[in-house]
């Protein structure tokens, strides 16, 4: 008797140390298994957009890589640009300069020629007179 009692006992401890047991009913059962099955569901989803969201994320980063390439690429153009700018600008600069002074030159050579046209007149005024006087 001393046996079997001993035995029950440790039967008895056995199933207290591995975990308590409860009771469910089979609609919470189902309830359970339709909340992991929405859970499944809402977690696919949930992957499936955060799939998506790493396929956006690598062509914005593709996109972005260009755009920054583009602008490299058009940052050296428009230092070049503004290199030749400038060199056109002080060409032009230089291009009126030599005009301006073409101009004093044209001008200066216009007053010596109505100088000397006028003096001619006035030889020829007196020349006139001279031969008219003798």
């Amino acid at each position: 008797m001393l046996l079997l009692l001993s035995f029950l006992l440790l039967d008895v401890s056995f199933a207290s140390a591995s975990g308590r047991m409860y009771e469910i009913s089979e609609a919470e059962l189902m309830q359970l298994e339709e909340n992991l099955s929405g859970l499944s569901t809402v977690n696919d989803g949930q992957r499936e957009k955060l799939w998506n969201l790493q396929e956006l994320l690598k062509a914005s980063g593709t996109r972005l890589e260009a755009s920054e390439k583009n602008s490299r690429m058009l940052g050296v153009r428009l230092d070049w640009l503004s290199k030749e700018l400038t060199a056109q600008t002080t060409s032009l600069e230089n291009a009126n300069r030599f005009l301006q002074e073409y101009e004093e030159e044209e001008r200066r050579t216009k007053r010596r020629i109505e100088r000397q046209r006028n003096i001619a007149y006035v030889l020829a005024a007196i020349a006139v007179i001279f031969c008219a006087a003798k």
